[in-house]
């Protein structure tokens, strides 16, 4: 009995979801935007991802992180050559939009974006908001590149999109998603492992990393570190350990099975409602924002281009497969 629900949860789901060209455009539109701009609820409506000509400067690379290892990057920390990047990253950001050229453009929008990143995390502090973003735009150029070349090795279609044009350009989508998902997995299955499996047990103890997470903020970074507010949240953390396990403990699940989000667009939309909450809950508690988190989850999780296209077209009394469409 178990096995036949199993089989028929699994046959009803995990099918890769079709993109029409009006959400492709506006995915493409808003992943762009992100590059670029986060605008902050209820604050900074101009906040920027990508730093502006100007305010990108590094003569060294003292921490090295990920290709900085390997590469001298301080190259790209030279404030004329990085305007030339900003404005050449801005610019391919044209042809990404209207969906032209993308195995040329996406690697190279990729590339700029982890470059920059990499050497602005080889300063010393580490943040880990904006490595989502650059796994997406690398997840995509894969998606984007490697049909072609398949198809010109093996001589046939690449097996996960096969010959429907619809499902070609609809993979680099899928993948996007399917990017987004692994982070939030592979975060959840390293507090896991990192707490031999107690993370939900300890998770009062994170009043610790609050006051460090405070103390960084006021004599690091030098803002404004919190003052009643923090208090009262620390007093309320350590007063009601049991609540506290039950909400944090909440969040940690919805990293673990994040997966889950692939299996339907209104898993995908109740995942991303959820993860979503958490981050905001993050913030309200330790003041450490994943903007570009946030607003990918909004784009490829929540998606409400898709919603608003499904809406219009159950208005009209056309139905739509809400599983595939």
């Amino acid at each position: 009995m178990r096995r036949n629900w199993l089989s028929a949860f699994l046959k009803a789901g995990f099918r890769p979801f079709q993109f029409s060209p009006t959400e492709r455009f506006c995915l493409r539109l808003l992943t762009a935007m992100t590059l670029f701009i986060l605008p902050e609820i209820g604050g900074d409506l101009t906040r920027q991802s990508l730093p502006g000509p100007g305010k990108f400067s590094f003569e060294s690379q003292p921490h090295p992180n990920g290709l900085a290892h390997i590469f001298d990057l301080t190259w790209i920390g030279d404030p004329e050559i990085y305007a030339w990047v900003y404005w050449g990253m801005l610019g391919l950001c044209v042809p990404y939009v209207l969906g032209l050229l993308l195995p040329v453009v996406l690697p190279f929008l990729a590339l700029g974006h982890i470059c920059v990143f990499t050497l602005y995390q080889s300063q010393g502090a580490i943040g880990h908001n904006r490595q989502i973003l650059s796994l997406v735009l690398l997840g995509q150029a894969v998606a984007v590149v490697l049909p072609p070349l398949w198809r010109r090795w093996k001589g046939r279609a690449f097996p996960p999109c096969g010959s429907d044009e619809g499902r070609l350009k609809s993979y680099m989508f899928n993948v996007s998603l399917q990017v987004i998902a692994a982070c939030y997995v592979v975060a959840g299955i390293s507090k896991l492992i990192k707490s031999k499996g107690l993370w939900v047990w300890q998770t009062p103890d994170l009043v610790v990393e609050m006051v460090k997470t405070n103390d960084q903020r006021l004599y690091t970074k030098q803002e404004e570190a919190g003052g009643v507010e923090l208090v009262d949240t620390i007093a309320f953390m350590t007063d009601y350990p049991g609540l506290t396990r039950l909400v944090l403990g909440g969040g940690f699940f919805l990293e673990l099975f994040a997966f889950l989000a692939l299996y339907s667009r209104k898993w995908a939309l109740a995942f991303g409602i959820g993860l979503f909450g958490l981050h905001r809950s993050i913030l309200w508690l330790m003041k450490l924002g994943f903007p570009e988190n946030e607003q990918l989850l909004v784009i490829y999780f929540i998606n409400p281009v898709f919603w608003a296209v499904a809406g219009w077209a159950w208005l009209r009394g056309q139905r739509q497969d809400l599983y595939r469409s």
